[in-house]
């Protein structure tokens, strides 16, 4: 008995033994090991770099890549936002270089002079106001000399916007000094933007002579030359800001303005614009697209290639052939509006009185030539060429298959 009792002792004592051991163990404190840290969700901020499939490292897991950086650009414009340049060419010629850059630029347009009135724009963009930028170049008189040879009166026929945009990037591409003169002006030229060539508009007399303009007060913003062949011709040049423009007209500040007919209806001017005179390209009206050297000397070399090069074609190309057919259009619909209000229709100006007109604004083009050749190029040279560019790219003589293509694609198919 005695036996028993001593067994079962023995074996209660070694449990106890056993529990003081387990409970003894854990003597320094909970599991401290740090909880995953979590976040609300991804970091959208740069866009994912996708292949066709999930890559694998040697070990067998998918191999991550680094995502790419997404450039915004903010850009800059007097351009009104009702205007078809900008909802059939700006806008879709932006999407389309967006997603050929595989969402890695993004364009931020601040239109309708939100952010840099017109006369701003150049300035604004150089100091980083905006990184890019459209601007008219006329506006910004004796800060691009030689590329003022592209605004002279009468150089283009009519329609004029491809033959002038094409013109330009051709004596560009063969006079390097036209683009150097925005790279020191603080910028890296893109594009030219043509508009439609200069027509006479007047609220309440119609320009049929040359003596029909002796003391008329016109808005002029093609540029330096175009006022002063109107001075000239007799009449007295303004240059107001478009935005200002329509006041202007219909409080009799100005009896007329020189602009193309898209323009003249786009902008809402055909409303107090009674009489119209076609004289086939009285100025040039281009605009340029140019973006901050800054921002242009951080962009990744694929991107710049972009950007200059298939993206520059497109814009140059495409704004030529819209303005072009929506001149057409603008021109037809004044026509009908004169009719309808009892007056005569847009007016074309016969050749001989043309040829009048050309030979006393012929000082303006000597003008040019002569400042140019201040500056060292060869003025006569470039003159020449300029002409024959603009006979050779005329409205009729070239396809339009390319921007066509484009337009479609963009799904703005005219």
């Amino acid at each position: 008995m005695k036996t028993w009792r001593l067994i079962v002792f023995l074996v209660l004592a070694v449990a106890l033994v056993s529990v003081m051991a387990a409970c003894g163990e854990d003597k320094g404190g909970p599991d401290t090991t740090a909880a995953p840290v979590t976040t609300a969700g991804p970091d959208t901020t740069a866009a994912p770099v996708t292949t066709a499939g999930p890559a694998t490292t040697e070990a067998g897991g998918p191999e991550t890549t680094a995502p790419a950086q997404v450039i915004k650009l903010v850009w800059g414009s007097a351009m009104q936002s009702v205007s078809p340049t900008y909802n059939d060419l700006m806008i879709p010629w932006a999407a389309w270089i967006e997603e050929k850059s595989g969402g890695r630029l993004k364009f931020d347009f601040k239109i309708d002079e939100i952010i840099l009135k017109a006369p701003e724009l150049l300035d604004g963009i150089v100091s980083g106001v905006a990184d890019m930028g459209d601007f008219f170049v006329g506006i910004y008189a004796g800060r691009f000399p030689l590329n003022e040879v592209l605004t002279l009166p009468f150089l283009y026929g009519y329609p004029a916007a491809r033959a002038a945009g094409t013109t330009a990037t051709e004596l560009a591409k063969k006079y390097p000094a036209l683009e150097e003169e925005f790279t020191k002006a603080g910028v890296k030229f893109l594009a030219y933007m043509p508009m439609g060539p200069g027509q006479l508009h007047t609220t309440k007399k119609a320009v049929k002579t040359m003596a029909d303009l002796k003391g008329m007060v016109l808005e002029s913003h093609s540029g330096e030359y175009a006022a002063e062949a109107l001075k000239l011709l007799g009449a007295t040049p303004e240059q107001i800001p478009p935005m200002e423009g329509y006041d202007a007209l219909a409080k009799g500040i100005v009896g007329g303005t020189i602009g193309e007919f898209e323009f003249i209806v786009s902008s809402g001017f055909n409303t107090v614009i009674n009489h119209s005179t076609e004289v086939g390209g009285f100025g040039q009206g281009f605009a340029a697209l140019v973006i901050n050297l800054d921002v242009w000397n951080k962009l990744p070399a694929d991107l710049q290639e972009l950007l200059a090069g298939e993206g520059a074609k497109a814009f140059v190309e495409t704004s030529g052939y819209l303005m072009d057919k929506n001149d057409l259009a603008a021109r037809e619909t004044l026509d009908q509006q004169f009719k309808a209000a009892g007056n005569e229709g847009v007016y074309v100006l016969p050749q001989a009185e043309l040829e009048a007109w050309r030979t006393t604004i012929a000082p303006v083009w000597q003008m040019w030539a002569d400042k140019a050749k201040g500056l060292g190029v060869p003025a006569e040279d470039m003159l020449a060429d300029a002409q024959s560019f603009a006979l050779q790219f005329a409205y009729d003589t070239y396809s339009r298959d390319y921007p066509e293509q484009l337009m479609k694609e963009w799904g703005k198919a005219q």
